[in-house]
């Protein structure tokens, strides 16, 4: 019997392996086939992130028979190292259990937020998808070690105390941080400003939201360089929202002109040229205004608007070009800075 017994245990340890070189060959093949000829269905997409995690948790899972098959001898039966083994193995399979609800997790909401939060109005979901999945894979490892404490008869009511006693020192000692989260949070409720919007920062600083994080907000500058900005200063200042409520945006182009120029025709070329460019909007249409006498200029402001603010310095850049080209052509000038100084000399 003991033989049998012996035999039976090296079975189920050898069938393990067999079956974990089974689910990394053949059903993750055949999971990604499926996944290649349906994107986008959720089952596929699931088998194929979770299938190295199942085989690994299979070939624990085998293990763990085997030895409680060594366990049915009686001459293994208080064995120590008999004992440990059980043991590594126990704390082996709740890891993996672990790190498969997580990767089914991460599967699960990666699906949803390619496939079913690109089709809604909001943008809520696809901001919280991430912070969810990392939040949630925390509770998942908490509850593994929660029971791991449990089986070695560690008290877990201690341990919570503990761990409620060490959060708030934490807390305190962490307060920044703490001030960080809460303002990540209510920056994704409140939605001042959302990824991808262009904001201004009250130190003039100009970028594109890449990231809403738990800490901080990560910002793509025009110098292609990523900004880190911590949630709790920027919740607090005031910041410009070039993306928010539309990406339509308005051009003020001032200059000035020489005295004695025709404004009435200077305002019209303005306007015509603005109204000739392609990317700029027909309504509200665009506009030109003598604004005030210069020291050395009759000053005059370009009111014209873009559809996307992306495409405000190109834009600027076109209008400007062909205002020179146009006062060149007109022979209106552009007069730098003068003073007339008089010397008055003493008899």
């Amino acid at each position: 019997m003991p033989d049998v017994q012996l035999w039976i245990a090296l079975g189920l340890a050898c069938g393990a392996m067999l079956a974990w070189a089974l689910l990394q060959t053949v059903w993750l093949r055949i999971a990604r086939t499926v996944q290649k000829r349906r994107p986008g269905q959720l089952l596929p997409e699931i088998l194929a992130d979770t299938a190295p995690t199942i085989a690994f948790v299979v070939l624990l899972g085998g293990f763990k028979w085997a030895l409680w098959s060594l366990e049915q001898i009686e001459a293994y039966k208080l064995s120590g190292w008999l004992k440990m083994a059980n043991n590594v193995l126990f704390v082996a399979l709740v890891v993996g259990f672990c790190l498969l609800a997580g990767k089914f997790l991460g599967s699960l909401l990666e699906w949803y937020r390619l496939n079913i939060a690109q089709r809604t109005k909001t943008t809520l979901d696809d901001q919280f998808i991430p912070l969810f999945n990392k939040l949630s894979k925390i509770a998942i490892f908490f509850v593994g070690a929660m029971i791991i404490l449990k089986k070695f008869d560690v008290s877990i009511t201690g341990f919570v105390a503990t761990a409620g006693i060490a959060s708030i020192a934490v807390a305190l000692a962490a307060k920044e941080t703490v001030a960080n989260m809460i303002s990540g949070f209510l920056i994704l409720i409140d939605r001042p400003f959302r990824v991808n919007d262009r904001i201004e920062l009250p130190d003039g600083k100009i970028g594109d939201v890449q990231e809403i994080g738990l800490r901080c907000t990560k910002i793509l500058t025009f110098d292609n360089t990523i900004l880190v900005v911590p949630n709790s200063d920027i919740s607090a200042a005031r910041v410009i929202n070039h993306g928010y409520p539309s990406a339509k945006v308005k051009l003020r182009l001032r200059m000035g002109v020489a005295y004695g120029s025709d404004m009435a025709k200077v305002k019209q070329i303005l306007v015509d040229i603005a109204s000739k460019n392609q990317r700029v909007m027909d309504e509200p249409a665009p506009a030109a205004y003598f604004m005030s006498f210069g020291d050395s200029a009759l000053e005059v402001m370009l009111i014209a608007w873009v559809s996307d603010y992306r495409e405000k310095f190109s834009i600027t850049d076109e209008i400007n070009l062909a205002i020179q080209k146009r006062f060149a052509q007109e022979g209106i000038q552009i007069p730098f800075p003068q003073r007339d100084v008089h010397l008055y000399q003493k008899t």
